[in-house]
């Protein structure tokens, strides 16, 4: 679940808009999102995460908040150019990585509840 928030009053913010936190993380981690959201037209806003609770204090952490309707794509987008990036392709849908390991990718059976090479397990 998305956390969401009025923007005037924790990103000083001039708008009383509703916002949705996409994404917590790192300064690098943060542009790599504005400008993922950037390239499909998602204004967001940045700032320190501090505000946020105690949790986030001190820690170098940065918000990326976009308005909570376009939350959704967000994500997609987000999720689409990492998984671009990452070169991963939906495996849900390969047949291909139904027989082999994630981890090693040894042959495996459907009925194994673990890697006979490096005993991960799949249950």
């Amino acid at each position: 679940m998305l956390s969401v928030f009025v923007a005037k009053k924790i990103m000083n913010n001039e708008n009383e808009q509703k916002y949705a936190v996409v994404h917590i993380g790192g300064l690098d981690d943060c542009k790599f999102v504005l400008e993922t959201l950037k390239s499909v037209d998602i204004d967001a806003l940045l700032d320190v995460a501090d505000k946020f609770g105690k949790k986030y204090a001190n820690k170098g952490y940065y918000v990326v908040a976009v308005a909570e309707e376009q939350a959704e794509k967000a994500q997609i987008a987000i999720e689409t150019q990492l998984r671009k990036n990452l070169n991963i392709d939906e495996m849900a849908d390969s047949s291909d990585n139904l027989d082999k390991c994630l981890a090693c990718g040894t042959q495996i059976s459907e009925n194994d509840t673990e890697c006979p090479d490096c005993g991960i397990s799949f249950a």
